[in-house]
């Protein structure tokens, strides 16, 4: 029976060549020349993949009994991105080409893979801060808890990494250790960082503290309107989107994965320790002050790492800010104006009055609001209505009230 089907299907193949010659010439006439154009490009990455052959070992590593082992200098895992770069075939696409890519990727805010951190040195308060703080960074695609090494506390969670912190016979339970001063503790976890090679798993990594209440999506949606409105800025804003970049969210940070390789390759010099335990990076003010406080050193690393970078935004939480060239106003991104309301404020209305103030159209729609809220909220309204849509709340040091917010705003 197969060879009578043969037959038969050989019977016909004048007819059938016949109407597959029209169907043919059928689509090549609906064919566009963009159209064609756009077919070709899709045939790039398949045939780079097809015939690129990943050698037995990278320029970076040394061979040791037949086999490769990375070396862990920031240089080194540096290479190892690039090389990944090019065996997903981006190298061989046109700048045109790679660029359309990068707009369409960064349009969407899912399309971000997000590593958040936090530093502690697990103080009791701080502890239980951190219980609380895991749920929302666990909205983030990675995350992870850093702590020195002879820290107290448990492991349990699966989130924390110890690292070895600089001490000159320091008493580390002392609950003002590293007050003023934690980039003593921050150079090891960025080396800790870069060895983990996280700029090939995500393309951001934020930087927050245990007092930060983090609402995940508001970052994807910030961010988003932060790139934008690069994009629709002056040639040099739109730029600095191939290149790398820092966001100042206050005394959070952002910094993109160009960014990270590029402080990878600098850390050798950059995290060795100097002046009070503080990086080489912070040498400057450690000297001036004796201080290294990472809000007062972050902002600085377009100067430090003199790599075109751009650093935008304002490390001051609560403080406008716009784009370098356009002066587009961007975004509020932190807000901590429960510090206005006093010593005997209630920080639980404080935030209930905030989720009231979803949806509402107008000041004079928040302000009654407010009003009805409680008298003490209506004189603080201007201010809560600013915190409606920020990614980032500070100064969230009360037990409980990372729980009650993320029951409000996050479900």
């Amino acid at each position: 029976s197969g060879w009578l089907k043969s037959a038969a299907i050989s019977a016909q193949a004048p007819s059938l060549v016949n109407h597959v010659t029209g169907l043919s010439l059928a689509i090549k006439l609906l064919i566009t020349p963009k159209m064609k154009t756009q077919i070709s490009l899709l045939w790039v990455p398949i045939i780079v993949a097809v015939v690129q052959k990943e050698p037995s070992c990278l320029s970076h590593e040394f061979a040791s009994d037949g086999k490769c082992q990375l070396t862990r200098s920031g240089t080194q895992l540096l290479a190892v991105h690039k090389k990944q770069a090019q065996l997903h075939g981006m190298a061989s696409q046109s700048k045109a080409d790679a660029k359309e890519w990068m707009d369409d990727r960064m349009s969407s805010a899912h399309t971000f893979r997000i590593f958040c951190f936090a530093w502690t040195p697990r103080q009791p308060n701080e502890e239980l801060l951190v219980q609380e703080i895991r749920a929302e960074l666990e909205m983030c695609d990675g995350h992870a808890f850093f702590t020195d090494v002879d820290a107290p506390g448990e492991d349990d969670a699966g989130d924390w990494i110890r690292v070895q912190v600089p001490s000159s016979g320091e008493d580390k339970s002392d609950p003002d250790w590293l007050k003023l001063r934690d980039m003593v503790a921050l150079a090891p976890v960025w080396a800790r960082i870069f060895e983990m090679d996280l700029a090939t798993e995500y393309d951001w990594i934020m930087h927050v503290e245990p007092d930060h209440f983090v609402n995940m999506e508001k970052v994807r949606r910030n961010l988003v309107q932060n790139l934008d409105a690069l994009r629709s800025g002056s040639e040099r804003e739109q730029s600095f989107l191939d290149g790398s970049i820092l966001l100042n969210w206050g005394n959070a940070f952002l910094f993109n994965t160009n960014l990270v390789r590029d402080m990878a390759a600098q850390w050798g010099e950059l995290g060795a320790t100097c002046d009070q335990n503080c990086p080489v990076l912070a040498k400057d003010r450690a000297a001036a002050v004796g201080f290294c406080e990472h809000d007062m050193i972050y902002p600085w690393l377009d100067q430090i790492l003199h790599n075109g970078m751009l650093s935008m935004g304002d490390p001051g939480c609560g403080h406008p800010s716009q784009t370098p060239d356009s002066g587009q106003k961007l975004p509020l991104s932190c807000w901590q104006d429960m510090a206005l309301v006093g010593v005997d404020f209630n920080a639980s209305e404080v935030i209930e009055t905030i989720f009231s103030l979803q949806g509402a159209d107008s000041m004079q729609d928040a302000q009654q609001r407010c009003d009805r809220a409680s008298p003490a909220m209506g004189p603080l309204c201007t201010s809560l209505y600013r915190a409606v849509d920020v990614p980032i709340m500070h100064l969230f040091k009360l037990h409980g009230l990372h729980t009650m917010a993320q029951q409000l705003f996050l479900h």
